[in-house]
């Protein structure tokens, strides 16, 4: 769900400004996760934290596209996101 918002809401305010509100809606998310007393509350915390984790994929990536020259964008996507799931995968575990 985030992927589908964000795309669009980028497009027309700007990725700076959905970054910059994507990021403390991630943590507001990850803290509402302490607050929830009932499996209902944490579904509902769950589906929200994890469009808002799509929303950051999308706007993060390519603000990082973006940002690099347009003849390294291909090299450096795919290596950036090799190493994401190389190096974040043993920290899941």
């Amino acid at each position: 769900w985030g992927q589908l918002l964000v795309g669009p809401a980028s497009d027309r305010f700007g990725r700076r400004a959905c970054v910059c509100l994507l990021v403390p809606a991630s943590y507001l998310s990850g803290l509402a996760h302490f607050a929830c007393g009932q499996l209902k509350q944490l579904v509902a915390v769950r589906a929200v934290s994890g469009a808002v984790s799509g929303g950051m994929v999308i706007a993060v990536s390519v603000v990082a596209m973006e940002l690099c020259p347009a003849d390294r964008r291909a090299f450096v996507t795919s290596v950036g996101f090799a190493v994401g799931w190389v190096g974040g995968l043993p920290l899941l575990v």
